[in-house]
Parts: structure tokens; C-alpha cells; sequence
């Protein structure tokens, strides 16, 4: 019997998350889950990475790395997606990580971050071919429709909770931007969905009053619910936002923006139920290394 411990963090534009995987035999056995909130790609300027945003990264992927180590973690990856992607100062940001951890960051093109996010979705839940998996961010939105193991057509946009309020999007606006990027393929009611906007609203739902992954994941929610969600936080202030739920307190500023961009990909994708993934690159990034 082999046993093996996996880790994989994953730098985000408002988060960075951690996730530690057990294997026995290449099957994992265990996950262990770690968030925290840096607010990377939340910087005064577009495409431009806040010095202090940088230093909060750097000090949590520290953190991250030593609780990997003292895991037993044998392999390790660090991922990056569109923060960091688009930033004309990744060098000063690649250079800071540098100096707290020898292991290289991956930084994922737009096809490479879909492509994780589907694979694993696709080690966490089961569904049927054709039903599209959207990872909503807070830099970029991924749409994989996979239809076989050799049929999957991934496309990556720049809109995302963070982007869109950092550059005062009107709904109108997002809707535009998402329908001149994605394009509906099939008649699937139901979409899986990836993503920290869609996570801490199914734990709202389901009245939590701290994250926890196994209780989401899989969880069913409707576009009802979404819609029902937003009309009530609408009216209220960022900081009535954030004291909503302890699942809003890091997220209340942005909330408004993930939930109508999740509104507005139903409508242009022609669901009206989406599949709780708490998953998504990490998990697809730890399955590469199996």
C-alpha cells in the first residue's frame, strides 16, 4: 500500500487557498482546506498589483507552505490565475514569493485555469456530459463544456467579482462582456458551479455559520435563490453586507458584482440550477500529480 500526501495552493484574486490531499494507492483519502483573503487583484489600478497586496500574498503562501511541510506533503504546486496572469508587475510579485518559498508559482493561461477547474469538478461530482462547469473568480470567469475526455472546449474571459466592481461595470455592462465571450452549446438546465461566489452562497443558504466544504459540496441551488439572495443585500451597506453572515464577512464587497454575473450566465446559458462544486484547480491540480 502507497501512501502519499499532495499539497497545491492556489493564488486568486481575492483569496489564497490551500489544499492537502491523502492518497493511499493514488486514491485520496483526505482533504484538508485552507482560505485566506488577500485581496491581490483588489489594487487602486487595473492589471497593477498593490505592494501591500503582494506582501499579504506572500506571507499567507508562507504560512501555506510551512502547514504543507509539517503535513508530509512529498509533492507540492503553486498555481496562479488572472491576477496575476494580467499584472504588468508579476515579476515584482514571482520575485516576493521567491523569497518565502523555493517551490515555482505555475501561472495558468485562461485555457490551462479552465481546464483544472474541469478536471476537478469532474473528480468531485458526477454529471452529465455536455452540462457546462463556470468557474466564476474575481479576475476571470472559466466555461468548459466537456462532452468527452477528447471533446472539452474551454474559454477563459476577464469579468469577475473583483474586476467587475474595481471597474464599476453596470449590470448592463457585465451582461455585454459576457455575451460577447461565452456561447451557449447544448440545452443543459443545469450548470456546476466553481468559485468563492458560488460557495459561500450555498452556505448562506444553508444557514452556516463558518465554511465548511463537505456541507456545500454538491448542494443544488437555483437561480431563484440567487435572485432572492441579492434582492436582500442589495438595500443594505458594504459593512451590513459583510455582518450578513460570517460566510460574507471578507466577501461583502464584492458579493453584489459574483451574484449578478452568476444571474447573467443563466440567462445567456440557459440554466436555471447550478451543482455545487467546493472544488475546482486545486483539486484539479492535485490530480495531475496523482
Amino acid at each position: 500500500m502507497m501512501n502519499n500526501t499532495l499539497a497545491a495552493i492556489d493564488i486568486g484574486s481575492n483569496t489564497v487557498q490551500l489544499l492537502i490531499a491523502k492518497t493511499v494507492n493514488s486514491q485520496i483519502i483526505s482533504r484538508d482546506n485552507y482560505i485566506k483573503t488577500t485581496r491581490l487583484g483588489a489594487g487602486p489600478k487595473a492589471n497593477l498589483l498593490s505592494p501591500e497586496a503582494i506582501s499579504r500574498t506572500a506571507t499567507v503562501i508562507n504560512e501555506f507552505a510551512a502547514l504543507a511541510q509539517q503535513a508530509g506533503a512529498t509533492h507540492m504546486r503553486i498555481v496562479a490565475t488572472s491576477a496575476v496572469r494580467d499584472a504588468s508587475n508579476k515579476d515584482d510579485f514571482l520575485a516576493a514569493i521567491a523569497q518565502v518559498t523555493s517551490q515555482p508559482v505555475e501561472i495558468l493561461s485562461g485555457q490551462e485555469e479552465a481546464l483544472m477547474s474541469y478536471r476537478g469538478a469532474v473528480s468531485l461530482l458526477s454529471f452529465a456530459p455536455g452540462t457546462p462547469v463556470l468557474d466564476v473568480g474575481g479576475s476571470s470567469t472559466e466555461l468548459i463544456y466537456g462532452f468527452s475526455d477528447n471533446d472539452i472546449n474551454c474559454t477563459s474571459i476577464n469579468i469577475g467579482s473583483v474586476r467587475m466592481k474595481q471597474n464599476n461595470w453596470s449590470e448592463a455592462e457585465m451582461r455585454q462582456i459576457l455575451a460577447n465571450g461565452f456561447i451557449r452549446q447544448g440545452n443543459s438546465q443545469l450548470a456546476v458551479g466553481i468559485g468563492g461566489t458560488i460557495t459561500a452562497t450555498a452556505g448562506v443558504l444553508a444557514g452556516l455559520k463558518s465554511y465548511d466544504r463537505t456541507a456545500i459540496e454538491g448542494a443544488m441551488i437555483t437561480k431563484e435563490q440567487i435572485q432572492g439572495l441579492l434582492n436582500k443585500l442589495l438595500p443594505l451597506s458594504i459593512i451590513q453586507r459583510c455582518n450578513y453572515s460570517p460566510l460574507l464577512s471578507k466577501r461583502g464587497e464584492i458579493i453584489e458584482q459574483g451574484l449578478q454575473i452568476w444571474l447573467g450566465l443563466a440567462d445567456l446559458l440557459g440554466f436555471d440550477k447550478i451543482l455545487v462544486c467546493g472544488g475546482g484547480i486545486l483539486d484539479g491540480a492535485v490530480a495531475d500529480m496523482l
